[in-house]
Formats: structure tokens, sequence, C-alpha cells
């Protein structure tokens, strides 16, 4: 049986010198050694089943990509395919090469930051794709079909860790931008066992890892809203804040002007949308049957200290509150609502077109 899980709580905190916990490590090598004698008698190709959710149109540079990617990786065609996710979010065609490492092609989560940086995928794009798209071992790797019908191949080329390369051929595992907000050292990737289960996961920093690109594209999302309002399909980056994307009031509005939304807008979006909690974030989709995705990226309070990563989301707007406060959405798997905010918190920023 598949075991199709994200795992959006444990630390996996790694053995000193392993770059991958040695509990992890060991888990995948005893699933890797009952895998065998289970599947014997099985076909080579299980479908891993995806739930479908409806979202938001993009256009998309290429419609193809059905066949995948080059599967020994290589950035040889530079194919944006689009999945139909709910974000919009593109996935490239093929693994980045490493001129460093030219036999696998493997990063550091450093090395992937400083050579990629915006374009390497986050926790919740991983999340994204690991839950809305159906899986499909091939025999060395998998193959990741939207619901649009087009597809993108993931290798399963392994990974280095501190003694030597392991797992080509029947595992794969790939960075995101997303450090661990509960570990230093530690990163989000998306790891997978050939046929047996695809998992968001945390390593050490120090690993090397497959990467595969995304493109976020500025797609402004038609929700069906009674104003007309449309929503960015992306929250915002912040260059001096790269790890969270964290903006204060200030620097919202400084940056942002009136492409923020108002508290009036705000509460518009909660009131007439179906809000789903998809494990890291909430999928907020229009009567009109278009979605956008919000991720619960948590906050930074106004002493400087980052919580509650992947279980709370707060956005600001442009309206003010007093002289301290501005409204903000705040959300949890439990509640949406829209009050004040300190103005000297970091937030994240999703921004409307009229």
């Amino acid at each position: 049986m598949i075991n199709f899980a994200t795992d959006h709580g444990r630390g996996g905190v790694p053995a000193e010198n392993n770059p991958i916990s040695n509990q992890y490590v060991t888990m995948m090598k005893r699933v890797f050694t009952f895998a065998l004698v289970a599947l014997m008698g099985l076909a080579l190709c299980v479908t891993v089943a995806c739930n479908k959710d409806d979202g938001s149109t993009t256009n998309t540079e290429n419609n193809g990509g059905n066949n995948g990617s080059n599967n020994g990786g290589g950035n040889v065609n530079n194919v944006w395919v689009d999945l139909g996710l709910p974000s919009g979010t593109m996935w490239k065609n093929a693994n980045e090469v490493n001129a460093a490492d030219t036999v696998y092609d493997f990063y550091t989560y450093d090395e992937a930051v400083a050579a990629f940086g915006d374009d390497l995928p986050t926790k919740g794009q991983l999340e994204e794709l690991q839950n809305n798209c159906q899986w499909t071992w091939n025999g060395s790797g998998y193959t990741v079909t939207g619901r649009n019908g087009h597809s993108i191949v993931l290798p399963a080329a392994g990974y280095r860790s501190y003694d030597g390369v392991i797992f080509v051929g029947s595992h794969g595992f790939y960075w995101s931008s997303t450090p661990s907000g509960s570990y230093p050292g530690n990163a989000w990737h998306l790891g997978f066992h050939d046929s047996i289960w695809v998992v968001v996961y945390q390593s050490t920093c120090s690993a090397g890892l497959s990467v595969r690109l995304v493109k976020n594209d500025d797609v402004w999302v038609d929700l069906g809203l009674p104003s007309g309002t449309k929503w960015k399909n992306a929250d915002e980056v912040n260059p001096a804040d790269s790890g969270y994307n964290f903006y204060t009031y200030a620097e919202a509005v400084a940056a942002f002007g009136d492409a923020l939304p108002t508290g009036e807008q705000l509460e518009e979006l909660k009131d007439n949308c179906q809000w789903t909690w998809n494990g890291s974030g909430y999928t907020v989709t229009g009567p009109n049957g278009n979605s956008i995705v919000l991720p619960a990226a948590g906050y930074r309070d106004c002493s400087g200290s980052v919580s509650n990563v992947g279980s709370y989301g707060r956005y600001w707007s442009s309206t003010p509150n007093g002289s301290d406060y501005a409204l903000s959405l705040h959300f949890y798997s439990g509640a949406v609502s829209v009050y004040d905010d300190y103005r000297c918190n970091g937030l994240s920023v999703r921004l409307v077109k009229d």
C-alpha cells in the first residue's frame, strides 16, 4: 500500500554528521527492503491518486510536456509546463545541471539557494504538487500529471549523504527554498521512494539533492467576487527577507501602495469564497470556481521572532486603524477573520487588481 501523506510537523533532526537524519535513512532502508519483497508480484506502475480541486487557469508557454522531462535531468529544454495547479505555478520539464557535479547534478541547500533563489519551489508549492496531481511510478521516477493532463517526470536520482551517493533509481529528493522553522541547518524537500510513498520532509542543508525549478508568473485570478476584484496567484517576495518574505505595514504600503487589498476587500474575500484547509494554508475558491492558495507562512512579531510557520497565516491590508494598527487577514485551520495587527509586525502580502 502506498503511504501518500505530507509531514507538516516532524523536524527530522539529523545526527551530527548525517545530512539526512539517521532515523530517516534507517526508515528508508527498511521500507526499501520490505518493499522489494512485497512488490515481487506487483506491476511496476502504481498510481497515486490525486485530489481534484477546481482552481484558476493560466496561460502557458508550452502546452505540452505530456511525455515528461529528460529522465537524466538536465536543463537542455527550458520548457515550463502548466499542470493546472490552483496557484497557477508552472514547473520546469527537467532537473537543473550542476557543472560541479556532472555525474549526479546534486546541490546542497546553500548551493541551490545561491544559484536559483526564488526560482526554487517553496514548501507550499511542493505540497501543492503533491496533493493536486496524479503520481505514477514509471520504473525510474514519477510521472506527475496535473488535472489538465499535462505532466512532468521527476527522476529517482537518489541523494548524496555524508558517506556517498545512495538510493539511485529508487528514491528521489528535491529541494525547496523553505528553511526549517524549528531546526536551524535544516530545510524542506520533496522525497519519494519508488511506488511506496511521496512526502514533504526535512533534511540537513549539507545533503546533496536534485533541483527542479518553478515559474511564478504574475497571474491575476478572477474569483467572481461582487466587486470584480482580481487576486494575484502568489505572495510577494521581499528581497530583504528571503527566508520568509514578510513586510511591516510601512514597508508594504511603501512598496505596493494601492495594489494592497483594503480591509473591505479582505472581508469580501472572506465572506464570498469557500475556504478549504489544505494542510499548509487555504485554497480559496470563488463563486465562479476559480481559486488561489494562501500559504500559512506564519508571521514575525515586533521583536523579530518568527512563529506559527505552517499553521497560521496573516496578510496585510492597506487600511490603517489608529496610529499603531492596521487591518489584516488572519487564519488557521479552524477560523478565518479580519482584525487589527500591530504595524511593526511582519506579515505576508498578496496583491489585488481592480
